[in-house]
């Protein structure tokens, strides 16, 4: 194929809002009837002999962002909008490797090849994959009130995330890319789980917002590693976790009970990596506190209603990556020797940033 450089190219399709990158190269792929490779060279993502790892949808080097911008004419904040960079002041922390920066997070809180899915939003744009499902912090889909899927559990075994094909794949990716590679059943005509609780929906609408809040990025990853430790925990000590869940979704309150049933080695969030119930289970019961009106409710909740719990949950120090919303609920907790003495204590503290850092409900929206 002939290489076309930073020629502008007459038709790109236009991707979708939230869309990913990888799946937004699949419709051109598809459009043109190339293979995924051709795609990429073609709109300046990828050039023959170098490394395609940016494809994937991590973080898109300068030198390509302006490739892809002259060849298409989509800017490169709409690019990066499509890779996870789009999450570094929020979901993700940055290291430092020379004059660049590079992100960075705990591997369970990102499927970086693979992704979750609702299969009614699939349906709905004929195969289109959403970044947001890439995140650990994905559990439902807000507009059809439904747990995402992690893939087909087909008579054939096999339960596996729902697939990208390989970046070298040279057949049809529109259909493949959202087929079950065990039993190639059309993801799309999955039956998803209902969410049956206001509050969980609620939380996952706090968390899409604040993944895009127009904020202090320090502050924005602080709730982000609170909600990652308090989350984390919870799936540890399930069996005292579980009533932390009262009042929402009993598919939820069922999976973390069956969780604690396990071997206390055998707990935790590695469990979690393609069960999405159970990974709820854990970020619902995170965002009770991270999402509570003040630290006196979430403190409140936590010494009354976890009780001893709470010696488990708040050792912390900056080593464990809690953010300061979660070290001052430990010092509340620590030093409370009853309700009116951590009623005083609470009355010090200011309301956590995920309640000042969201931006302000639109029309017609819930807020948490």
């Amino acid at each position: 194929m002939r290489r076309l450089g930073a020629r502008r190219l007459a038709y790109v399709p236009a991707p979708l809002e939230n869309e990913s990158l990888l799946s937004w190269l699949d419709q051109v792929t598809a459009e043109f009837g190339v293979s995924r490779p051709g795609a990429a060279e073609m709109v300046g993502l990828w050039s023959r002999g170098r490394s395609p790892f940016h494809v994937l949808g991590s973080q898109l080097p300068g030198e390509v962002l302006e490739r892809v911008t002259a060849t298409t004419g989509l800017t490169a904040i709409r690019l990066e909008q499509m890779t996870l960079w789009r999450y570094r002041r929020s979901a993700f922390l940055l290291r430092t490797s020379g004059q660049r920066q590079i992100l960075t997070t705990p591997g369970e809180w990102v499927h970086a090849q693979t992704s979750l899915v609702c299969p009614e939003c699939l349906a709905g744009t004929g195969g289109r994959w959403l970044l947001p499902w890439k995140l650990g912090f994905s559990f439902a889909c807000v507009a059809h009130g439904c747990y995402l899927l992690a893939g087909c559990r087909c008579a054939k075994g096999r339960a596996s995330r729902a697939p990208w094909p390989r970046f070298h794949s040279t057949g049809s990716v529109r259909r493949g890319a959202s087929s079950c590679p065990d039993c190639g059943r059309w993801l799309g005509d999955l039956e998803a789980p209902r969410v049956r609780s206001d509050e969980v929906l609620r939380g996952q609408r706090g968390i899409d917002c604040l993944l895009d809040a127009p904020a202090d990025g320090d502050e924005l990853r602080q709730v982000f590693r609170d909600l990652r430790w308090l989350a984390t925990v919870a799936l540890a000590y399930a069996d005292g976790a579980v009533g932390l869940l009262a009042g929402t979704d009993q598919q939820l309150i069922d999976r973390l009970a069956r969780h604690a049933d396990l071997p206390s080695e055998e707990r935790g969030l590695v469990a979690a990596d393609t069960d999405v119930l159970l990974r709820a289970a854990g970020l619902v019961a995170a965002a009770r506190v991270v999402f509570a009106d003040s630290l006196l409710t979430g403190g409140v909740w936590f010494f009354e209603e976890a009780g001893a719990w709470n010696e488990l949950v708040f050792p912390l120090d900056e080593r464990t990556g809690a953010g300061k919303w979660a070290r001052d609920l430990s010092l509340i907790v620590g030093r409370a020797g009853g309700r009116e003495d951590l009623i005083n204590l609470t009355e010090r503290h200011q309301v956590p940033p995920s309640r000042w850092l969201r931006p302000s409900a639109g029309r017609g929206s819930e807020t948490v």
